[in-house]
């Protein structure tokens, strides 16, 4: 699914200047080869604070006018360990062994906001131990798997990568509630992703939080995102959409039929264009019996757009606000195009996210429920 190229709605962690003054990391180390390296990166992971060779023993690393905020602390022995630590002017104890996998390797701190970090991390290593083991197991009966074994073996690690991925958000509900004054539920949510499907999971969690964090810029933010995710979820009402056709008549829910596919799509992306290949035919089957598709397009080119849909032959209605990236419709998919999803005559969207080889078992599904 391809991003439109607009600024992302992901928190990081916002990092804020402080005066000059030295971070110091305290380290012992055992068991690593001699190209193994510790390094710290910004938030964003676009530069390195500094690289360093890991040396077994004991090892000393000062940086030199920290930032307060997010960074990533990143442990490399060719294979490569990434943890949330929270830099200050403070003295790191960090304990780390090649055996130790992804154990969180921050021992202790006196920063009050690292010290957070390291109960968040022993809580996922507590609650994440069950599942671990199991996909660990499913993972080598895969490899061992025959040709008669390998649907099971499939089956069963698929399981357990799901069971991991709903556990990591049972973990961050956990801290959450425990921590309900920390801002790092925010960079922790952000980080799992999945907002679009589990809007009101996180909605829940959020709300538990202390005003002061759910009031902070930040906070406010993820609200935001939070509000926008559950305005366009399965469910809800599909928003007020702006724009004309090409005929220049601003969009109406009056035309909605019995089952409508909007399309968000760009005359200017590759993969809009083969889709329309696709949905030519697919409307042709389907539009005599009560379904309508309609195409919402985020370009800014009114010639591109208007040019691409007589090129492609796109007879459905077709609205444009031209405002590109910008555009308000946006928000209906998730800033993704192309997408597709699926209303009945009242707005209220059935499906999200379709892809174009499953649309058509999709309408016959709804067409079914009639």
């Amino acid at each position: 699914m391809k991003k439109l190229n607009m600024p992302a709605l992901i928190f990081i962690g916002t990092l804020l200047s402080c005066s000059s003054g030295e971070a110091t990391l305290n380290l012992n180390t055992k068991g690593y080869g001699p190209n193994a390296t510790i390094s710290i990166y910004n938030a964003r992971k676009t530069t390195a604070i500094t690289t360093k060779n890991l040396v077994n023993g004991k090892q000393t690393i000062s940086l030199y006018q920290p930032k307060k905020g997010y960074a990533r602390l990143s442990i490399n022995d060719g294979t490569e360990r990434e943890f949330w630590i929270y830099l200050d002017q403070d003295t790191y104890e960090i304990e780390t062994s090649a055996d130790d996998k992804f154990e969180y390797p921050v021992k202790s701190s006196t920063s009050a906001a690292e010290q957070e970090f390291i109960e968040f991390y022993k809580l996922k290593s507590s609650m994440s131990k069950t599942v671990k083991e199991n996909l660990a197991r499913a993972t080598l009966n895969m490899d061992q798997a025959t040709p008669s074994t390998i649907d099971a073996a499939v089956k069963e690690y698929d399981t357990w990568v799901e069971k991991r991925e709903n556990n990591n958000l049972i973990i961050v509900a956990a801290f959450a509630k425990k921590y309900p004054k920390s801002n790092h539920t925010i960079l922790l949510l952000e980080q799992l992703g999945g907002l679009d499907a589990k809007a009101r999971i996180y909605s829940t969690i959020f709300n538990g939080l202390d005003k002061e964090v759910k009031d902070s810029k930040d906070g406010k933010a993820f609200a935001e995102d939070i509000e926008k995710a559950l305005s366009s979820s399965a469910g809800a009402t599909l928003p007020n959409l702006s724009g004309k056709n090409l005929q220049g008549q601003l969009f109406s829910k009056s035309i909605l039929k019995k089952i409508n596919v909007f399309i968000c799509w760009t005359s200017y992306d590759r993969l809009s264009r083969e889709n329309n290949k696709d949905l030519v035919p697919l409307y042709e089957k389907f539009k005599a019996k009560g379904v309508e598709f309609i195409g919402i397009a985020y370009d800014k080119n009114e010639k591109w757009w208007t040019t691409v849909v007589k090129d492609d032959k796109l007879t459905w209605p077709q609205y444009s606000d031209l405002l590109g990236a910008k555009s308000p419709n946006a928000t209906i998919s998730d800033h993704k195009a192309p997408y597709v999803l699926i209303t009945d005559q009242a707005g209220k969207i059935l499906k999200k996210d379709v892809s174009i080889g499953e649309l058509e078992l999709e309408l016959e599904d709804e067409l079914k429920k009639l």
